[in-house]
């Protein structure tokens, strides 16, 4: 099985003979565990957890992944020099760690840091999130942004934003490109 004919056909490309074993089952979220955003339930939420990071009247851009330069958090922090210029109440918030479950620094999360460390509280890591708890951090963000640089399959993050998007109207940007 794979997440995306994309995938399947990378695979196919590589081992002919796995194609009449292959098929395509998209990924997918649960509804059930995002609350509209008016409800009691996704503001006390939302104000709990925008008042931990400290963003309660910031404009929030989210960005949720595994922190690899494919997933282009690089760019994102690049970027919000230039954010900043226009939206001075902005700031970026980084959920994620190195792996999944793993917060362990490596040279591209040390240069991450190293990367922010100049914009100072514009810039917040949350570390890793078990995905039972993730569908809460989207109701911090005003802004949704996948910056994968490779050619995302459709990653769960999508799915979730969308999830999330059908209950608080989170604007979603994907597909950036290299700088």
């Amino acid at each position: 099985m794979t997440i995306s004919d994309y995938i399947g056909r990378t695979i196919c490309s590589r081992f002919p003979k796995a194609k009449k074993k292959l098929q395509t089952v998209y990924s997918g979220c649960d509804l059930q565990a995002y609350h509209p955003i008016w409800s009691t339930a996704a503001k006390n939420t939302r104000a709990r957890l925008r008042k931990k990071y400290g963003v309660k009247s910031r404009k929030v851009i989210l960005f949720v992944g595994r922190l690899s330069d494919k997933k282009g958090p690089h760019l994102l922090i690049k970027a919000m020099r230039q954010v900043l210029k226009k939206h001075p109440n902005a700031v970026l918030m980084i959920v994620g760690g190195k792996s999944f479950s793993d917060n362990s620094l490596n040279s591209y999360v040390r240069y991450l840091l190293k990367l922010a460390k100049p914009l100072g509280k514009k810039v917040i890591f949350t570390k890793y999130i078990p995905a039972w708890k993730i569908n809460k951090q989207y109701l911090v963000g005003d802004l949704f942004v996948c910056s994968s640089v490779w050619q995302e399959p459709l990653a769960r993050v999508h799915y979730e934003a969308m999830g999330l998007d059908c209950q608080l109207s989170l604007p979603i940007v994907a597909g950036m490109q290299r700088l």
